[in-house]
């Protein structure tokens, strides 16, 4: 169990986990908001999801809010988009969405995982 949790301590403190978890949480239960975008840097809809965009959001208590809005593109400019907001911004898109950020996380914490384990097991007596 010592190992476990090691590995996943040093999977996070070596910042290829920290992103992930944040836009997971951000995601899961960041702060609901509607937002409206208002232009994109790349405007080819065949990658829009790739797009950068700028905008503004409103949350619940009615703060406003402007800069990068993620997971939206071409075709929701001048759109109220409904997004989460985290400690990287808003999020329009879903977790699943973020597969190429997940997709090296089992390979990482198994990495940690046997890196941990092999530095507590205990030195065999001699003899």
């Amino acid at each position: 169990m010592a190992a476990w949790i090691l590995g996943l301590f040093a999977f996070l403190a070596s910042g290829l986990g920290v992103g992930p978890v944040l836009v997971g949480v951000t995601a899961a239960v960041g702060e609901p908001a509607k937002a409206v975008v208002e232009h994109c840097a790349n405007t080819d809809r065949s990658r829009s999801l790739q797009a950068d965009c700028e905008g503004t959001w409103v949350t619940a208590d009615g703060a406003r809010s402007s800069g990068h809005i993620s997971g939206v593109g071409s075709r929701d400019i001048d759109e109220e988009v409904p997004v989460r907001v985290g400690p990287f911004g808003p999020y329009k898109m879903p977790v699943s969405a973020y597969w190429q950020v997940y997709a090296p996380l089992p390979a990482v914490g198994w990495i940690g995982y046997l890196l941990a384990r092999r530095r507590l097991r205990k030195p065999r007596p001699a003899g």
